[in-house]
């Protein structure tokens, strides 16, 4: 081979490495700006979700003289599935009514609830409201933020939207529910004392007959 045709291949070699090289770069970048996409439109769509929740206590803080218990009793209903549900006022302590609350209670009986949809648990204000948003948007608590205890925090629930309003709209005895309650947490705490001194008096026993042997 002579020099210049030594020359001319090891010109076309560097040529096909630099445009594999450019090739893989090119390839990579367009990794990088599929991988950046998919997480920009995982990071728009996974902004709200309700995640397999059965029970959970609504506040609607501002009601502008315009949403009623009425209101969101009736969003409630209009669901068309099986929700016990506690509808109640809280009266603003500076006297002002547009600034009420209204608290709600809702435990889905047959299931838990999976939603993406910001707005489930939105109530429509009346078209002649004329107001800058079309509904009224809650505050959404769950029930693990009331008690780790699942009986305590459904009795901490309903105490808390009943706490001033005692003639709230509801489906279910409220009343009743959280007498039953109560007497399953004594019963619960009742056990699980009877549960321990039977434990500690086993241990007991067991280190009397070590020590006498």
């Amino acid at each position: 081979m002579t020099f210049d045709n030594a020359l001319k291949v090891a010109t076309a070699v560097a040529a096909t490495k630099m445009a594999s090289g450019s090739k893989r770069k090119r390839s990579s970048k367009g990794k990088e700006s599929a991988t950046a996409s998919k997480k920009q439109k995982k990071n728009t769509n996974g902004g709200f979700r309700i995640n397999n929740k059965k029970e959970f206590l609504l506040t609607y803080a501002d009601t502008r003289s315009i949403t009623t218990k009425s209101d969101v009793a009736l969003m409630i209903e209009e669901k068309q599935l099986n929700i016990e549900f506690i509808v109640s006022r809280e009266k603003n302590h500076n006297g002002e009514i547009a600034l009420d609350h209204i608290h709600a209670y809702l435990n889905y009986v047959d299931g838990p609830v999976n939603s993406r949809n910001v707005r489930y648990f939105d109530v429509e204000y009346p078209p002649e409201a004329n107001q800058p948003f079309p509904t009224n948007h809650p505050n959404i608590r769950y029930k693990n933020e009331f008690n780790k205890n699942p009986i305590q925090a459904t009795i901490d629930m309903i105490n808390y939207v009943t706490k001033e309003d005692k003639d709230p709209l509801c489906n279910f005895d409220w009343k009743k529910r959280l007498d039953d309650l109560e007497s399953q947490l004594k019963t619960k705490v009742k056990a699980k004392k009877i549960w321990k001194f039977l434990f500690l008096n086993g241990l007991m026993k067991i280190h009397v007959l070590m020590v006498k042997k």
